[in-house]
């Protein structure tokens, strides 16, 4: 449960008062509190404004590779509107600038995978986005 905290130093008082706020707040929300159970913090928050210079993005220069050399693998995969398809698997980072593909397609990356459906097609732009034109107007 998120609890609101003061700016500053934390001292006795401020530590009771937040306490006593987050046992008011759970029996707001589940209608119960146990006044006597130990309170720990798990994470604190912060959010600060400030002002920042824009970050100069530039272009990719285009791929000398081919986009075969993305690729990672061959796997069945199942889709609900083909069944199983042997799917060709490509690695994320080794996509760059004007390469293309065709669905169905996964792309992985440590992060995400993203699946590239039959009918659609990704390309990537000039600055490293995933483009999925999915045909839908």
């Amino acid at each position: 449960m998120k609890v609101p905290v003061p700016n500053g130093e934390w001292n006795d008082q401020v530590i009771a008062d937040i306490i006593s706020q987050f046992h008011q707040m759970h029996e707001q929300v589940y209608s119960f509190n146990l006044p006597e159970s130990a309170i720990e913090i798990v994470n604190l928050h912060l959010t600060s404004f400030g002002i920042v210079d824009k970050p100069v993005i530039s272009e990719m220069k285009e791929s000398e590779s081919a986009v075969e050399d993305a690729k990672i693998e061959e796997r069945n995969v199942f889709f609900n509107q083909i069944g199983w398809c042997r799917t060709p698997v490509y690695e994320r980072t080794k996509l760059a600038r004007g390469h293309e593909l065709s669905g169905p397609a996964i792309v992985e990356e440590q992060s995400a995978s993203t699946v590239i459906m039959e009918g659609q097609k990704l390309s990537v732009d000039a600055y490293g986005n995933l483009i999925i034109e999915t045909g839908v107007k």
